[in-house]
């Protein structure tokens, strides 16, 4: 017996080289067939998904932009570094693309919000909220007004960020002292001065009529019903409404408080370049959420206002967190951190306020720290984007406040989905 039958029978996958055909071994249907590593590496799948979303679906395209639509079967194809790079881009316009419709599409069916940003120090809320309104102005068409809301006016750089000339400036005093001259919407847009994007500017002056230091019982009453008519003139004038509270102190009742109990939304700022701004940010969301409303006030006069129906602490407590500033050395920021309560409780007490909000971030830009007027041409278009996310989701969120449903926009094929970062 040869030395095959000593080792036991052994079977060879060579077949018969007398048969004069090509024969396979014969398995069972519940048998698997191997196949060698280095096939499986080299071919695709007989019937390969084709990706419709997202970048999976850009890498699609592009592979058979390369190959002319049949990729060859005895490869993998991957991208090199330069077409990863020009797919990451593409992506990039696509998402643009995509924020500027969705904006469009609010602002058409009606979406018409009162936004206030706040920080009682400098934390770059006069800059968010002149770029905010100007891409919603450049991109939509609509009109949009921004109003220094409040009690030391002095303080606030609102109409100099926006490049207004000062002999062109429409006053908050004047607008007060002189209401009824601008009630009507071809009155007041031929009389603000607006930025090159359409952005209408009322200016802050030391001795405005809302400068309520030293008001006090009725004196401060009437400074509130008057700075509350101005609202009530200027909210069906234009489309988006955007408040700038100031560096008031929000712990006292104060013209800044009643902005936000007028505002939809609040959104809070904060940026790196200014470390003290996010230890006052806390200290702002802490004033603000205590539930106080404004009291002594006749109710007809806030009845227009559509934040009204909903209280200072709940729009606190659900308000947009951003961070500006940020940049690619930046630790990443913690919102949890940043809007902690301040307040001091024992030990038996639980802190029933918890932020629900949403938290965003802007990357630093050269322009934007160079303390020039806004112009959206000049800032780098990751700083753009960012910015048309944080419109787009005041915006959706303002259509949960008045109760406007808006279909969701059918994202193009390889658009990337909004991130919870605020970034793509």
């Amino acid at each position: 017996m040869s030395a095959s039958s000593s080792t036991g029978m052994r079977y060879s996958a060579v077949p018969p080289r007398d048969s004069g055909t090509s024969q396979l071994p014969v398995t069972s249907p519940s048998t698997p067939v191997s196949v060698p590593k280095s096939e499986a590496q080299d071919t695709l799948a007989v019937q390969p998904r084709i990706p419709t979303k997202g970048m999976p679906a850009l890498r699609y395209r592009m592979l058979m932009r390369r190959y002319n639509g049949v990729v060859p079967p005895n490869r993998v194809p991957r991208l090199n570094r330069q077409e990863e790079e020009i797919l990451r881009r593409e992506a990039f316009w696509q998402r643009q693309a995509y924020l500027i419709a969705r904006l469009r599409q609010l602002i058409n069916l009606g979406v018409a919000p009162v936004l206030a940003f706040g920080n009682i120090m400098k934390g770059g809320k006069t800059t968010l909220a002149l770029y905010i309104a100007s891409v919603i102005a450049e991109f939509t068409r609509c009109f949009v007004i921004i109003a220094p809301t409040t009690a030391n006016t002095a303080t606030s750089t609102l109409a100099d960020r926006a490049g207004i000339p000062e002999s062109e400036r429409l006053s908050v005093s004047r607008l007060i002292s002189h209401l009824y001259d601008y009630d009507t919407f071809r009155k007041l847009s031929r009389s603000i001065p607006k930025t090159p994007h359409g952005v209408g500017i009322i200016s802050e002056d030391a001795g405005s009529v809302i400068d309520d230091n030293s008001a006090a019982g009725n004196d401060q009453l009437q400074t509130f019903s008057s700075f509350l008519n101005m609202l009530r003139m200027l909210y069906p004038l234009t489309q988006v409404l955007i408040l700038d509270l100031g560096n008031d102190n929000i712990e006292r009742h104060s013209v800044a408080v009643l902005a936000a109990q007028a505002a939809d939304q609040i959104t809070l700022v904060a940026t790196r370049t200014v470390p003290e701004s996010a230890g006052t940010l806390s200290k702002t969301m802490n004033g603000l959420s205590t539930g106080k409303q404004l009291i002594g006030l006749p109710e007809s006069s806030a009845e227009p206002m559509p934040g009204t129906a909903v209280t200072i602490a709940r729009k606190t407590q659900v308000a947009t967190v951003v961070m500006s500033g940020v940049t690619d050395q930046s630790e990443p920021t913690n919102f949890d951190t940043l809007t902690r309560s301040t307040r001091v409780q024992s030990v038996f007490e639980e802190d029933t306020f918890a932020w629900k909000g949403r938290g965003m971030e802007v990357p630093y830009d050269p322009y934007i720290a160079s303390m020039q007027p806004c112009n959206l041409w000049k800032i780098a278009p990751e700083t753009l984007q960012a910015i048309l996310e944080i419109a787009v989701h005041l915006l959706e969120q303002a259509t949960v406040s008045q109760r406007i449903y808006v279909p969701p926009l059918n994202i193009p094929s390889g658009t990337p989905r909004l991130t919870s970062s605020g970034k793509i």
